[in-house]
C-alpha cells in the first residue's frame, strides 16, 4: 500500500502515513481515477481541480467540478526536485535520537540555503527527504538550470555536512523531472503543485545512486548548454507504463544558458572539492557580512588555482543573488604597466577592449556613471580618476584618492549585491595593485570578494596581504587516485598502462596531465568521439616517446628565466646529475658557488626542487626535481658543449673514488654515454667514451648479478649490448644476459640472447663459448616447452665439447639439461646415462648447483622405477 499524497510506502490497511501524516480516506479523481486525500485540491497525477466542501466552499462550485478558490490555480511548466539521504533510516537506529534532530536540523538548513541560493522554494520536508520547486510562484526561463545546479550544490553540501558531523557516509541522491504541473499560487508550502512531475521526481531520485542527481529527458534538453550529463539509461518507473529515459548531471561547464561553455578539453573537477567549497563558504560570508574578504590561492603552476576561479564563476553566475564579476590578469613584462589587472577589469565591466582609445573610453565611462550613481557630484568626482584607469592623463591624484574613487565605483556597480574581484598571476602584480587590495579590504563597506590566483613568490614578498581579511588557501600536487580520475574523465579507451604512465608523469599536477593529452590530439592519437575524447581507432599511445608538450616547456623556462643568475646555473648544474642528487654531486659542478647551501634552499621555496625525507627511502636526503620537465627544461637551455663538460667532470671526479667505482658504474657510465651524445660530429673521442661506458655497464651487470639482482644485472647488459661491436666482446656479454635472464625466468629474451651468441661462436670457430651458448639456449627452449629441439641442442653440443680439458663443468650442465628434457618428455631410460654423466662431471668440477640438480633427476629416475624410498 502507498500513501495517497507523499507516495511512501504503507502497510496495509494504514488509516495514517507515518512520514507525512496523511489521512488515507480518498476520493476518486474524475479525469483520471487516481486516490487522492478527501481535502485535496488538485489530482497529484493530472492536474486537474477536485471539487471540495467545507466552510466556504460554494456547494454550486462542488458540483460543477470546480471550486471557489480556482482562481489561484494554474498549470505551469516547473522543475520539481526530490532529495532523500541514502540509508537514513539505518542512520536513525544507530544513533541517539537527540543526535539525530540535531543532524536533520543542520540537514534542513543547509537543503534550504541551498535552494534559496538559487532561486528555488522548498516545497515541504518529508522525513529525511526535500521537496523543492522551481516555476512557482514565479518562474525564470533558466528554472530548470536552477534546479539542476541546486541539485549538484545539495550533494556537495551534504558531502561536506557528513565531512563536519564526522558521518562520513552521509549523502544525499536528487532526482529532477520538468513538466506541467497545477500551481495553487497562494499556497506558501505544502500543496503548491500537484502533477505526474511530483511522483516521477520521486521515483527517479530512488533510482539515483548515492551522491548522483539524475533528471528525466526534458530537464537535460533544457540544461545540456550549461552542464554534462551521462546516459544513465530506461528506467521502469512505478507508476508508469513504459520504460524512462534518465540522465545523470555530471558539472556545471559553462555561465548561466551555456555562455562561456568550452567545448573542449575540460575535465570534471577533482580533488579540488575541499577548496571550492571553502571558497563559496568565504563568498557567501562577505555576502551575508557586508564586508570585503580578500581569498589568495596560493600554488605553483599547473596545480588548478584558474580551473578554481572558473568553478567560482560558473558557481555565483547560477545563484538567484545578482553578481557583479570583474576579472584581471598582471602582465609578466614591460614596465609601466602600474594597475594593469584593474584597468582590464574595469574596462571588461564597461564593455570596451584593450586597444580602445580616449573617445571610445570617455564615452562609455559617462553612461556607466549616469547609470550607476544619480548624484552630479560624486559622479564630477570619480569620472577623472576611474578615467586615468583608461587612459593616459597628465593629471595626478593622490594614491590614497585613487584608491577611494576606485573602491566607490565598484560599489556603485554592485549596488548592495556582492561584487567579485578576480586577479590572475597575482604574484605579477605591481606594488600599487597590491596596496589598493590592502586599501579596500580595510576601508571598503560592502560586500567585495577579492580573490588573487597566486605561486609562491606573492606571499614571500607581500605576507600580510589583505591583513585580517585574507584567507590563504595552499593548493598543492593532486593524490594519484584524483589525477586517474581526471585521467579517466579526460580520455576514453586509454589503456591501464598509458593511463598509469601518464600519471606518473604528471606527478601530481593536473596541467601537466591536461597537456600531456593536449600533445596526444595534436598528435592524432586521441580525437573527438560522440562527445568526448577517447584514444582513435589503430592508434597505440606511447608516452615514452613523448617529450614534454610545448605548452609546459614554455610555462617552466618561464620560471627558469626568473631565477636570479646564479640560481639559474645551479639549476643547470643540477640538471646534470639527473632526477635526484646528492650535495656532493651538486658539490662539484658548482664548486665555484660561495653559499651552494643558501641557493639550494632558495630554489627549494620556490619549489623548483624538493629533499626526499622518507625514513624508507634508499634516497632520503638527496635533492630532486618536482617534476622531470623541469629538469628536462633546464637541461635543454645548457649549450652542447656546456653538457659536454659538465657530465665528463662528474665522471672522471667519480672514478677517482676507487673503493666506489663498482658502486657507481652505471652511473658513471651514463654520464660518459650522456657526453657522447651531446659531442660535436667528428669528435673523435666519442668512440672512446663508448667503449670506457660498456665496460663500466659490463662491470655494473657482473655486480648486480653477484648480488643477485638479476633484473638489475640484466638491464646493465642490455645497455652495454647497445654498444658493444666486437664480436668476442658481444659473445660474452650475450651469454651473461642469457644466464640472468634464464636465473628470473625471461624466457623468450634469454632464448634471443643465446641465439645470438650461438651464431657469433660458431662464426668464430669458438667451440668452447660455443656450447655454453647451446646450454643455454637449450634450457630457455626447454622452459618453453621445446622439449625437442632442446634434447637434440644439449646432446650435439656435449659431445663438441667431451674429453676437452677444464669442460668437466660445462659437461655437467649439458649432460644434466638433457637429462631433464628427456625425463620431461617421458624418455626417462635414456636420460640415465645423461644424469649419470652430469653426476660424475659436476662432481670432479665441485659444481655444487649442478650436483644438486643431477641428484633430483636420480631421485626422479628411482622413483619411476619403483624405488620410492631409495629416490
Amino acid at each position: 500500500m502507498e500513501c495517497i499524497a507523499c507516495a511512501r510506502e504503507l502497510a496495509d490497511g494504514s488509516a495514517f502515513c507515518h512520514v507525512c501524516g496523511t489521512a488515507q480516506a480518498a476520493q476518486s479523481c474524475a479525469e483520471c481515477g487516481q486516490m487522492l486525500p478527501v481535502r485535496a485540491a488538485f489530482c497529484n497525477r493530472c492536474g486537474a481541480a477536485l471539487p471540495q466542501s467545507g466552510p466556504g466552499v460554494d456547494s454550486t462550485s462542488v458540483a460543477s467540478g470546480t471550486t471557489a478558490a480556482s482562481p489561484a490555480a494554474e498549470r505551469r511548466v516547473t522543475s520539481v526536485l526530490f532529495a532523500d539521504l541514502v540509508a537514513y533510516t539505518t542512520l536513525a537506529e544507530l544513533r541517539d535520537s537527540e543526535d539525530v534532530r540535531s543532524m536533520l536540523a543542520e540537514y534542513f538548513d543547509v537543503c534550504a540555503t541551498i535552494v534559496r541560493r538559487y532561486g528555488g522554494t522548498v516545497e515541504k520536508f518529508i522525513g529525511d527527504a526535500v521537496m523543492a520547486v522551481w516555476g512557482v510562484p514565479t518562474s525564470h526561463e533558466d528554472d530548470a538550470e536552477r534546479a539542476v545546479r541546486a541539485g549538484l550544490e545539495l550533494v556537495a553540501g551534504v558531502t561536506a555536512l557528513g565531512e563536519r558531523l564526522e558521518l562520513p557516509h552521509l549523502s544525499l541522491r536528487v532526482g529532477i523531472v520538468t513538466g506541467e504541473v497545477a500551481a495553487n499560487l497562494v499556497a506558501t508550502d505544502q500543496g503548491m503543485v500537484a502533477g505526474d512531475p511530483v511522483n516521477t521526481a520521486a521515483r527517479v531520485q530512488s533510482a539515483a545512486g548515492p551522491s548522483q542527481v539524475w533528471v528525466d529527458a526534458t530537464t537535460r534538453t533544457l540544461t545540456a548548454a550549461a552542464v554534462t550529463y551521462f546516459d544513465a539509461g530506461r528506467h521502469v518507473l512505478k507508476g508508469r507504463s513504459d520504460p524512462v529515459q534518465l540522465f545523470r548531471a555530471g558539472a556545471v561547464v559553462a555561465a548561466r544558458g551555456g555562455s562561456q561553455r568550452i567545448d573542449g578539453l575540460e575535465a570534471a573537477l577533482v580533488g579540488r572539492e575541499r577548496q571550492l567549497r571553502l571558497l563559496k563558504e568565504l563568498f557567501h560570508g562577505t555576502e551575508e557580512s557586508g564586508r570585503p574578504t580578500v581569498v589568495v590561492l596560493d600554488g605553483q603552476a599547473g596545480m588548478g588555482k584558474s580551473r578554481l576561479g572558473w568553478e567560482l564563476e560558473k558557481y555565483v553566475d547560477g545563484l538567484e543573488t545578482a553578481v557583479a564579476w570583474h576579472y584581471g590578469r598582471c602582465l609578466s613584462y614591460g614596465d609601466g604597466a602600474a594597475f594593469w589587472a584593474l584597468s582590464e577589469a574595469i574596462r571588461a565591466r564597461l564593455g570596451l577592449v584593450e586597444d580602445d582609445a580616449a573617445d571610445v573610453c570617455l564615452p562609455a565611462l559617462d553612461r556607466a556613471l549616469a547609470e550607476l550613481v544619480p548624484d552630479e557630484r560624486e559622479r564630477d568626482w570619480l569620472r577623472p580618476r576611474v578615467a586615468s584607469l583608461l587612459v593616459e592623463d597628465t593629471r595626478e591624484f593622490a594614491w590614497g584618492d585613487l584608491f577611494a574613487a576606485w573602491s566607490t565605483f565598484l560599489e556603485r556597480v554592485g549596488a548592495g549585491d556582492p561584487v567579485v574581484l578576480l586577479i590572475d598571476d597575482a604574484h605579477h602584480a605591481d606594488q600599487g595593485l597590491l596596496d589598493f587590495v590592502d586599501h579596500v579590504a580595510t576601508n571598503a563597506r560592502f560586500p567585495l570578494f577579492v580573490l588573487l590566483l597566486a605561486r609562491p613568490e606573492l606571499l614571500e614578498q607581500r605576507p600580510t596581504l589583505g591583513g585580517r581579511r585574507a584567507t590563504v588557501l595552499r593548493i598543492g600536487r593532486l593524490p594519484d587516485p584524483a589525477l586517474r580520475e581526471l585521467v579517466a574523465d579526460l580520455v576514453g579507451g586509454l589503456d591501464d598502462t598509458a593511463a598509469h604512465s601518464l600519471v606518473e608523469r604528471a606527478e601530481g599536477i593536473p596541467l601537466f596531465a591536461v597537456e600531456t593529452v593536449r600533445a596526444l590530439i595534436d598528435r592524432g592519437d586521441v580525437g573527438p568521439l560522440e562527445g568526448r575524447y577517447v584514444v582513435m581507432p589503430g592508434r597505440v599511445v606511447d608516452l615514452e616517446q613523448m617529450g614534454a608538450p610545448a605548452s609546459l616547456h614554455a610555462l617552466v623556462a618561464a620560471r627558469l628565466d626568473a631565477l636570479a643568475p646564479l640560481e639559474r646555473r645551479v639549476m643547470s648544474d643540477a640538471s646534470v646529475l639527473g632526477e635526484s642528487f646528492t650535495r656532493e654531486g651538486i658539490g662539484i659542478l658548482a664548486h665555484d658557488v660561495a653559499d651552494i647551501d643558501a641557493v639550494m634552499e632558495t630554489l627549494q621555496r620556490r619549489e623548483l626542487l624538493v629533499t626526499d625525507h622518507d625514513p624508507f627511502s634508499a634516497g632520503r636526503g638527496q635533492y630532486r626535481f618536482v617534476h622531470s620537465v623541469v629538469r628536462q627544461v633546464a637541461y635543454s637551455t645548457l649549450a652542447r658543449s656546456d653538457r659536454k663538460a659538465r657530465h665528463l667532470q662528474v665522471a672522471e671526479h667519480l672514478l677517482t673514488d676507487r673503493e666506489r667505482v663498482d658502486d657507481l658504474a652505471q652511473v658513471i657510465a651514463r654520464h660518459l654515454l650522456d657526453a657522447a651524445e651531446v659531442s660535436a660530429p667528428g669528435d673523435t673521442a666519442v668512440a672512446e667514451l663508448r667503449r670506457r661506458a660498456s665496460v663500466l655497464l659490463v662491470t655494473a651487470g657482473n655486480r648486480a648479478c653477484a648480488l643477485g639482482a638479476f633484473a638489475d644485472g640484466l638491464r646493465a647488459f642490455g645497455e652495454a649490448l647497445d654498444i658493444i661491436g666486437d664480436a668476442a666482446t658481444r659473445s660474452v656479454v650475450l651469454r651473461r644476459s642469457a644466464d640472468a635472464a634464464v636465473r628470473i625466468f625471461q624466457l623468450e629474451t634469454a632464448r634471443d640472447y643465446a641465439r645470438e651468441a650461438l651464431a657469433l661462436c660458431d662464426e668464430m670457430g669458438d667451440v668452447v663459448a660455443a656450447a655454453e651458448a647451446g646450454c643455454l639456449l637449450a634450457k630457455s627452449l626447454g622452459e618453453l616447452g621445446h622439449l625437442d629441439e632442446a634434447i637434440e641442442l644439449a646432446t650435439r653440443r656435449l659431445e663438441s665439447v667431451e674429453g676437452i680439458a677444464g669442460c668437466e663443468p660445462l659437461v655437467g650442465r649439458l649432460a644434466r639439461v638433457a637429462g631433464e628434457y628427456l625425463q620431461f618428455g617421458g624418455r626417462w631410460r635414456e636420460a640415465a646415462s645423461y644424469v649419470d654423466v652430469a653426476l660424475r662431471m659436476s662432481d670432479l668440477a665441485d659444481d655444487a648447483e649442478t650436483l644438486a640438480g643431477a641428484i633430483y633427476l636420480l631421485g626422479v629416475q628411482q622413483q619411476l622405477l619403483g624405488s620410492v624410498e631409495v629416490a
